[in-house]
């Protein structure tokens, strides 16, 4: 699961630099509406980019995806559910991607957060996006009680991860050289953090 959620990121960040080009995003979407709808709407006021959603359920994107390997019509499968991906990695249509960005920041101490957030920073053009998705710490630390729950997890687990605030990861953004940032909650405790470059 973690390496599907800083997965779904890391594309959002290299699908918003091919984006700029093309001015539009094709989004085949197996999951639930609010999900697809939520990240869209987050991801079109951040960069302006129009963003195309085509809802099916997880089968049938699965489906379409697969009639469609040698001509791709979307630049984005969102699916939630682990399941799809086995069954997509059994027909070929996916390979291993392991971005130099893994596992998630809250696996990390505090420096090599820092250090992540700038390597991304680094690999960036000028007006690129780089999205953080996480289960973000509400600013006032009361009421993400899953994310409050997932830091003391990495605290037990990791030698110095833990998880963050949005004003944490927006502060850490900022010191790295990222002209803003912003942050967006999502769908139940899911959120994530936007910085422009």
């Amino acid at each position: 699961m973690r390496t599907a959620r800083w997965m779904s990121a890391t594309l959002l960040a290299i699908v918003a630099q091919a984006a700029v080009a093309q001015d539009q995003v094709d989004v085949l979407c197996g999951v639930a509406v609010p999900w697809c709808e939520s990240l869209a709407d987050a991801f079109r006021s951040e960069t302006g980019i129009a963003v195309n959603i085509t809802l099916k359920d997880a089968t049938a994107a699965l489906a379409s995806l697969a009639a469609e390997r040698d001509a791709p019509k979307h630049d984005v499968w969102y699916s939630g559910s682990g399941e799809m991906h086995v069954r997509a990695v059994e027909i070929g249509l996916l390979e291993e991607y392991r971005s130099p960005l893994l596992p998630l920041l809250h696996d990390w101490a505090l420096p090599d957060k820092r250090q992540l957030i700038a390597k991304a920073y680094d690999a960036l053009p000028r007006g690129g996006a780089f999205v953080v998705y996480e289960s973000l710490i509400d600013d006032d630390r009361r009421t993400n009680t899953q994310g409050l729950l997932m830091s003391l997890n990495m605290l037990i687990e990791t030698p110095g991860g833990f998880d963050y605030t949005g004003a944490d990861c927006s502060s850490w953004m900022r010191e790295v050289g990222f002209a803003e940032s912003s942050v967006h909650h999502l769908v139940g405790p899911d959120s994530m953090v936007v910085a422009r470059k």
